[in-house]
């Protein structure tokens, strides 16, 4: 069971300012993005001014993915996985060297597996995979709230859209909630995610967008609003519905 398609993780790993060196950072990129089909097709995560483990979790579950490129130079960290080591096809992280991000493989998790899947990443434990699914979406809610306190939920939903599984994510505190109507999916992801990380990038194309008086950005068919400390990200990766929805949705949290 794949977090994300890989194919999603490389479109979404171009960087939105290049610069002067526009050009020779997108041959950069398409190089890159031909070896990660290659290599186990790695999931490329830049993700500054945090530690390793809560920046390796956050890059599995979270998937938004920007790329460290140019003149970065990549140091391979020593990895091994030291618990759930058969539920993992691949893993392995490597470490920007002007400290700019990180890079780690696709994981396969075996849709049985139970507990969590910990890595060694040079003696720092790291607890890569560890979910919870609910078909109770209040008690989905109440084990996120009992770490984050008071949460927001939408009071409007597009029609038709009814509630099909919650999956809460221990290793970042992070519960993803799946609507489903007629074949199409809407997926409301609510994490704890500090304000002063800055919402990341994962489009070549962002908008800024006020909503409620909150910092959000549109991108790729999704659309990210940071309230505080937790982050409320609306995906509606496999439906028609547009950033006007995904907008309105945001728009009638409570």
């Amino acid at each position: 069971m794949r977090h994300n398609s890989d194919a999603e993780f490389l479109e979404r790993c171009r960087e939105v300012d290049f610069s002067a060196e526009s050009v020779n950072y997108e041959k950069n990129l398409d190089a890159l993005k031909a070896k990660l089909t290659t290599e186990e097709r790695f999931a490329v995560n830049k993700i500054r001014k945090m530690p390793v483990a809560v920046a390796a979790a956050l890059a599995v579950v979270l998937s938004l993915s920007v790329v460290a490129l140019g003149a970065t130079v990549w140091r391979h960290m020593d990895t091994r996985i030291i618990q759930g080591e058969e539920y993992v096809r691949h893993f392995s992280m490597q470490e920007a060297t002007d400290g700019s991000g990180f890079t780690m493989g696709s994981l396969d998790i075996d849709p049985n597996a139970s507990g969590p899947i910990i890595a060694d990443v040079e003696g720092e434990k790291v607890v890569l995979w560890d979910a919870h699914e609910y078909d109770d979406l209040d008690a989905a809610l109440a084990r996120l709230s009992a770490t984050l306190g008071d949460l927001k939920m939408p009071a409007y939903l597009p029609e038709g859209f009814t509630f099909e599984q919650a999956t809460y994510h221990a290793n970042v505190t992070a519960l993803n909630i799946d609507y489903s109507f007629g074949g199409q999916e809407l997926r409301v992801r609510i994490s704890h995610y500090p304000e002063e990380w800055g919402i990341p990038q994962w489009s070549a194309t962002f908008e800024e967008v006020e909503v409620n008086g909150w910092v959000g950005k549109t991108g790729d068919g999704s659309l990210w609003v940071q309230v505080g400390d937790i982050s409320y990200f609306f995906d509606g990766y496999n439906s028609d519905l547009d950033y006007d929805h995904l907008i309105r949705i945001a728009k009638s949290l409570r």
